[in-house]
């Protein structure tokens, strides 16, 4: 047990280095994030690999909407 506690100094330091870093460079959501969010949100409503707009994604592999769709699928989380 007491090996936790020296590891909570290292743990505190990465949380700190995590924060720094995204307060300076933000939370890196991009355009590509938002389409892939909204294509697992479509395959499940729709069942088409759609963008936010409704047009078909053909610039971005499927498969992290794809993993995220079924992992909404098990979970039953939106």
């Amino acid at each position: 047990m007491q090996i936790y506690y020296r590891l909570l100094p290292v743990f505190g330091f990465a949380f700190l280095i995590v924060i720094i870093t995204s307060w300076n460079f933000g939370l890196g959501i991009a355009a590509d994030s938002v389409d892939y969010i909204y294509g697992a949100k479509n395959l499940l409503q729709k069942g088409l690999f759609l963008n936010r707009n409704g047009n078909f994604i053909n610039h971005y592999p499927p498969l992290y909407s794809y993993a995220a769709c079924l992992v909404s699928l098990v979970t039953n989380l939106t």
